[in-house]
């Protein structure tokens, strides 16, 4: 186990600072899932909410390019998708006020949630159904979670990743 690794190295830390690549030729899906693996060391283990049934929704927000950004559309197709299905939802952000500004005509009960960067990477990664936004630290997430949970994840069609981790488009 990474742990392992990293008291015998007599390193500083116990976390991996995993970064982005631009273009799948940089990386192959073996590496991606040895580094998903390596990650699961690290994070709680646990389920988001054993309470409820939460369609958990990933929008990053704060510095996030606007383009790649969800938008009002792709929050409606979100929330027909959990009234056709009786699911509340779960927006995992960085940013409260632009998720609040997004979510304000959502007919599905939902709650915000914006916690440590390690507590919020943990809820997406045990989600029931989980929304990736177009980032990083969305990725790693839902490659964890594929280690863990077979089911679909669920995107906008601008995801840029299905080669890797394939989605359902809403």
């Amino acid at each position: 186990p990474l742990k392992n690794v990293l008291k015998e190295k007599s390193l500083l830390f116990d976390y991996l600072d995993v970064g982005y690549f631009q273009k799948q030729d940089s990386v192959s899906i073996e590496s991606i899932t040895s580094v998903a693996s390596s990650i699961m060391d690290l994070i709680p283990k646990g389920k988001m909410d054993d309470s409820q049934k939460n369609f958990v929704v990933h929008m990053r927000g704060s510095d996030y390019c606007p383009d790649d950004r969800l938008t009002e559309n792709v929050i409606l197709n979100i929330n027909n998708h959990c009234y056709k299905h009786s699911l509340s939802i779960a927006f995992i952000t960085d940013d409260k006020v632009f998720c609040e500004s997004l979510s304000k005509n959502i007919a599905c009960k939902y709650k915000v949630i914006s916690e440590s960067p390690l507590s919020d990477f943990s809820k997406l990664v045990h989600a029931h159904d989980l929304f990736v936004s177009n980032s990083s630290f969305s990725f790693w997430a839902a490659s964890c979670r594929s280690i863990i949970n077979e089911k679909e994840i669920f995107s906008s069609k601008s995801w840029p990743w299905s080669y890797f981790l394939k989605s359902k488009f809403l």
